[in-house]
């Protein structure tokens, strides 16, 4: 009688917990639909990728496909890769839009795919519940910290989430190994910090599957 007790208020605290959950999703995508459209910069900080952003589209239409022209150095650089700047600038190229809705929409879909790729880890590990509110909480951790303005933060964590669940889910195997390592390097191209997942993988593989097989492939990413 206990036990069963026991079982029906975890379901009650478990569902309270969706829905607890769901409704604060609800309320942070409408402030997130509000920020995106937003016409004016929500921190000094989002000027700089638009301004590099309007740079590369330029120089695509003048027929330059790789950013950074001598003619644009030093005001349209970054510190950062080139890969948001390629992405967006593109965006930028080829839309009429706002360019600050722009980049906020592709960084808005960004941390949805990373919010979409958590959960389904954790369902395939756990269980439907435990997916959602992983799910749930990623993008609302990303909202509040407001990663959604322009910037290639979402696009970096994006290229980790990948790495880290292509060798969780096709383990130490070839598609497993190179999927995480190409969104290693795409991740250096993005934030720098990024590019740690690569010896992270690595050092997984190392001691939880074959020394060897991580040791070649230490070597050929070298190369």
């Amino acid at each position: 009688m206990i036990q069963g007790r026991g079982i029906a208020g975890g379901k009650f605290l478990t569902y309270l917990t969706i829905a607890i959950s769901a409704a604060a999703a609800l309320q942070y995508f409408v402030l997130h639909w509000t920020l995106i459209f937003d016409p004016m910069p929500l921190a000094m900080r989002e000027a700089a990728p638009i301004v590099i952003g309007e740079a590369y589209a330029g120089q695509l239409k003048g027929g330059d496909v790789f950013p950074y022209s001598e003619e644009h150095y030093p005001q349209s650089t970054s510190v950062y890769g080139p890969v948001y700047t390629m992405l967006t600038g593109t965006l930028q190229a080829f839309l009429d839009s706002n360019p600050y809705t722009i980049h906020r929409v592709s960084v808005a879909f960004a941390i949805v795919i990373s919010a979409l790729i958590c959960g389904g880890l954790v369902w395939r590990r756990a269980n439907f519940h435990s997916g959602f509110l992983a799910a749930v909480w990623f993008y609302l951790l990303h909202v509040a910290s407001m990663t959604v303005t322009a910037g290639p933060s979402a696009h970096a964590v994006l290229f980790y989430v990948i790495g880290m669940a292509a060798i969780l889910y096709f383990g130490p195997s070839r598609w497993g190994l190179l999927i995480s390592i190409g969104a290693g390097f795409l991740g250096l191209l993005t934030k720098p910090y990024v590019s740690l997942l690569i010896p992270g993988v690595l050092i997984y593989v190392y001691l939880f599957h074959s020394p060897r097989r991580a040791l070649i492939t230490a070597g050929i990413t070298a190369v």
